[in-house]
């Protein structure tokens, strides 16, 4: 009898461990990074250690072309439209030097995405730096 309770027991938490696991593979919510726009609120929060310092809250609209001469070394989005990894780099808004992004970005809930992001900034009168940010976009 208790060889079959503890059985019983053993399938109940292999069950339930599962329907676990399938849940949090299955967002609430339909994943479309790749898909996205409108409006939104993007902020940085630095990691420690880095040397490029700390960066502003911008807004972005997602879905219009974007300029600037950026090239893209990887932009692979997953099947379920949930991770984008990416490498890219642009020119710095003065003409002068480049910034390079390379980072992951995660579609966590319907309007939010998060993600990290390296970023390698090389300016001929500022010089180099370098530095790792948490980064977040929010639907505005």
């Amino acid at each position: 009898m208790t060889k079959l309770l503890c059985l019983a027991l053993v399938l109940v938490l292999v069950a339930c461990g599962s329907e676990e696991a399938q849940t949090e593979t299955d967002p609430p919510f339909a994943c479309a990074l790749g898909e996205l726009t409108g409006t939104w609120r993007v902020t940085y929060q630095e990691e420690a250690g880095g040397s490029c310092g700390p960066l502003a809250a911008e807004t972005v609209n997602m879905g219009a072309p974007s300029g600037g001469g950026c090239e893209y070394t990887a932009n692979d989005l997953s099947p379920d439209l949930c991770r984008l990894d990416y490498d890219f780099t642009c020119p710095l808004s003065d003409g002068q030097g480049s910034q390079r992004w390379i980072g992951v970005t995660r579609h966590v809930a319907e309007g939010e995405l998060r993600g990290t992001a390296t970023l390698q900034g090389q300016h001929p009168e500022a010089g180099t730096c370098r530095s790792t940010y948490a980064v977040t976009y929010r639907r505005l």
